[in-house]
């Protein structure tokens, strides 16, 4: 039975390579940069929902640069591991883009 053709060539075709072309272009910029444009161009719009809690980008950009800069000014570094516990998933996020 898996030596019978169901598909014609050009449906085989169509299925293998137009149905699965995936190929999309990446930026060559960091998530954090990426996060940082999106602040900018809409800094009020709600980043981050959870149990009724909304965070805007400028709110979540702006408390993970407070915290990449007390860190970086704790000696933290791109290669430092750091850790803590995390009371609320807005505070996560904050310190999820610090990193």
């Amino acid at each position: 039975m898996g030596q019978v053709d169901i598909l014609s060539a050009e449906e085989r075709r169509r299925l293998l390579v137009e149905s699965n072309d995936s190929a999309c272009e990446v930026p060559e910029r960091s998530l954090a940069e990426l996060f940082e444009e999106q602040a900018a161009r809409t800094p009020d719009a709600v980043a981050v929902v959870f149990e009724g809690s909304e965070v805007s980008y400028a709110e979540l950009n702006g408390r993970a640069n407070r915290l990449a800069h007390y860190l970086m000014g704790q000696g933290s570094g791109p290669s430092s591991w750091w850790g803590w516990p995390c009371p609320g998933p807005s505070r996560w996020w904050s310190r999820s883009w610090a990193s």
